[in-house]
């Protein structure tokens, strides 16, 4: 992916691109405490939830988490349910409103 001219860090004149993995952010940990405790997530729901919040799919989570789709499919079922939403796009909204709150 280009970036346009005059945008991004550059190192020694060549565009980069920065990715952060949202997972090791701090204020990241502390919202999902947060929701966690809220919620009543369990520490694996946890862990789903933050590999979530970082981007991947169903097969990036199983594979990160050497577990089954089948298994990420089960937990994210529970964080929805326990999270009154109904989907992914529901469950950012929620998440992110405990990042402004």
């Amino acid at each position: 992916m280009e970036l346009p001219a005059g945008r991004g860090p550059t190192l020694d004149g060549a565009r980069t691109i920065i990715v952060c993995n949202w997972h090791d952010c701090p204020f990241v940990a502390d919202v999902t405490s947060r929701f966690a405790e809220e919620y009543g997530l369990t520490a694996r729901e946890c862990d789903v939830l933050e590999l979530v919040v970082d981007g991947l799919d169903v097969a990036g989570i199983a594979e990160a988490l050497v577990i089954s789709t089948g298994t990420v499919k089960a937990h994210l079922h529970g964080i929805y349910k326990k999270g009154g939403v109904s989907g992914r796009v529901e469950l950012m909204r929620a998440y992110g409103a405990f990042g402004r709150g």
